[in-house]
């Protein structure tokens, strides 16, 4: 199990904001930190040497979790930007991207990549998804409200984000999950969330 990290090693650092560019537009320096935090915390217990190795899910080896993620938080930043424009919401945008990178942090070590093919990690079969990687941003030191959108983002589980920013993400990632199954023709059973 993880255990707090104070300092994240500068290659690390380097590779996570390379993967997630969007962190950089994180305009509260302890919560962009977190969100480093986080996925460094998750990255080092998984077996996947490069964050571009980690799959979406098993079966699934030509969909990144990379490229989920970046899509999720997009998708969800520009929801909340029309929403902010059109309806006048209130959107904490800080949170929309913190909560949207970290949503699926726990699925790098939910699955085991060792082998020639990415299976169910140990982990995977005690652990609701979502549930993991709350508890990383706690130990990151991040708001509960954050940790929140981490563990009810999943459809799969008993309770409903409750902050617009959790709505946001909860429905960009379905519409991000499932809408490319829907265009090759694929039926939305069995998706990973």
């Amino acid at each position: 199990m993880a255990k707090p990290v104070a300092n994240v090693p500068a290659d690390a650092r380097k590779a996570i904001e390379k993967a997630f560019p969007t962190i950089a537009k994180i305009k509260d320096a302890s919560l962009r930190e977190g969100v480093v935090k986080t996925w460094y915390m998750a990255w080092k217990e998984s077996s996947y040497k490069r964050l571009e190795d980690a799959p979406m899910g098993v079966g699934r080896p030509e969909d990144s979790l990379l490229k989920h993620v970046n899509a999720v938080t997009g998708s969800a930043y520009a929801i909340g930007q029309q929403l902010q424009q059109v309806y006048g919401t209130k959107v904490n945008f800080d949170y929309v991207i913190a909560g949207a990178l970290l949503h699926d942090v726990d699925k790098i070590v939910m699955y085991d990549g060792s082998g020639a093919r990415a299976t169910h990690s140990a982990l995977s079969e005690k652990i609701v998804h979502g549930a993991y990687g709350g508890h990383l941003a706690l130990l990151a030191g991040l708001p509960m409200d954050i940790v929140f959108i981490i563990m009810a983002h999943s459809p799969k589980v008993a309770v409903e984000p409750d902050s617009v920013e959790g709505q946001l993400i909860c429905h960009a990632d379905l519409a991000v999950a499932r809408t490319p199954k829907v265009a090759a023709g694929k039926p939305k059973a069995g998706s990973s969330h």
